[in-house]
């Protein structure tokens, strides 16, 4: 038992030793702050497309295009282009699962709006019965 202690520690040690975490750039943070403020705007528009697993955003009100793909973030408008790779998982992952629960929801409000107008025009239908 002592044996296995002995062992665990040592592994513990040179886990912290050798797995270190980044610390996350300016950059990564910069970014991040502009896609979160991007994707909270409810006049950009999400674009998911599975096959290549890319994430686009676009809002015309302030002239700017974000692309995420494989932990590569581009923030384009007409004057410039800025590529950033996260290197940090927990703000890469925040910004996945913001984009991903922020399109979810529109879908499902937009599922709940057809589904309100079906329902009129399903009444309208049978009252001209």
């Amino acid at each position: 038992m002592k044996v296995r202690r002995f062992f665990y520690r040592i592994y513990l040690s040179l886990k912290t030793k050798f797995n270190q975490v980044p610390p996350v750039k300016d950059e990564e943070r910069i970014c991040f702050n502009i896609v979160m403020r991007i994707v909270k705007n409810e006049k950009s528009e999400l674009i998911f497309t599975p096959i290549s697993n890319k994430r686009l955003i676009r809002n015309e009100e302030k002239d700017m295009y974000i692309s995420i793909q494989h932990r590569t973030i581009h923030v384009i408008n007409h004057i410039y282009r800025y590529t950033v790779y996260m290197e940090s998982d927990i703000l890469y992952h925040s910004i996945i699962d913001l984009f991903d629960n922020t399109l979810e929801n529109r879908r499902y409000n937009a599922e709940i709006e057809m589904d309100r107008n079906i329902k009129h025009s399903l009444s309208s239908i049978l009252d001209t019965i």
